[in-house]
């Protein structure tokens, strides 16, 4: 079989694409993005899917037709890892190259190069992943996308630690290599969220919000350790003195399994926050609040942040 030049075999499974279905996560979206742009900057080549699943090319093909159906499609199982070394490089949507790294090692570590990208560092179980790069068999031409300066600082910290404790384990003459760390921040594809004014007259009537109101939207996990705390939204939602006397409605919507730690909100102090009286009117917190059939430890609120200084 011949492979184009230039190009990469990317790990597909459907989880890490599909953002048809509920719960979405930052990940899908980012991952979906990445084949988007794949398929549209692929040339004249096929786009080359590798991945565990008996049905993977049908499903891989499914992807990339609904985004462009004259672009083809080539599969690579994982059973047959030597595939890769045609293509030259395996892109994974995820930080850990550890797995393939070892597969790697069927054909020899210089026949293809890897690559994956960070999503979430703040959690203990990427941090681990991140630091066990420097005790696999990753090679210097490999690489580990960072997609933001402080995420590669993150990184280069935890490999600091993860080098320290080797050579304390091993002797200072312990030979340590790890992946490459470029910067690319995450690309969006502005054409996907265009709208008319058609459609934004009909948002903010669904939503009951007068001409003036301005509505601001915090789309994410509310988990301090590993995702976001919204104080930076709230500080930055203060209007100045000059503004409009309309209030500035903000509404969210943050729900967490019940397996983690509950958290009570609202999370910055009370007084920051008064309650608006827009919200028994108009259904936000029916429109933003729990997902039916699923325990929450956040509640859905609808605050308004008043133009004179919070008492």
């Amino acid at each position: 079989m011949t492979y184009a030049a230039q190009t990469a075999a990317i790990r597909f499974e459907t989880d890490g694409y599909d953002i048809s279905k509920p719960n979405l996560m930052g990940r899908q979206a980012a991952g979906a993005g990445f084949l988007s742009a794949a398929v549209a900057a692929r040339g004249e080549g096929p786009i080359y899917g590798y991945g565990p699943n008996p049905r993977g090319a049908e499903i891989f093909a499914g992807f990339v037709g609904t985004m462009d159906p004259t672009a083809q499609t080539r599969w690579i199982p994982t059973a047959q890892p030597d595939g890769l070394n045609a293509v030259g490089v395996c892109y994974l949507p995820a930080p850990s190259l550890s797995e393939e790294a070892r597969l790697r090692l069927r054909s020899g570590p210089a026949r293809h190069s890897l690559c994956s990208v960070t999503h979430t560092t703040a959690t203990d179980r990427v941090m681990r992943a991140i630091a066990e790069l420097l005790v696999e068999p990753v090679m210097p031409w490999d690489a580990m996308i960072c997609t933001s300066k402080a995420v590669r600082d993150t990184v280069s910290r935890v490999h600091e630690a993860q080098a320290d404790l080797m050579r304390w384990r091993f002797g200072a003459q312990v030979r340590i290599a790890g992946p490459q760390l470029p910067v690319i921040p995450l690309g969006v594809h502005c054409a996907d969220f265009e709208s008319d004014e058609a459609e934004r007259a009909q948002a903010r009537a669904e939503l009951g919000l007068a001409e003036g109101d301005v509505m601001a939207l915090f789309v994410g996990r509310i988990t301090f350790a590993g995702k976001a705390h919204p104080l930076q939204m709230y500080q930055a939602l203060e209007p100045p003195p000059s503004a409009p006397a309309n209030p500035w409605c903000w509404c969210s919507a943050a729900g967490l399994p019940m397996t983690r730690s509950p958290v009570p909100w609202p999370i910055v102090p009370p007084n920051m926050l008064p309650a608006c009286a827009r919200c028994s009117s108009t259904g936000a917190n029916r429109k933003f609040g729990a997902v039916p059939g699923r325990r929450q430890t956040y509640s859905s609120h609808c605050r308004t942040i008043s133009r004179r200084p919070l008492a």
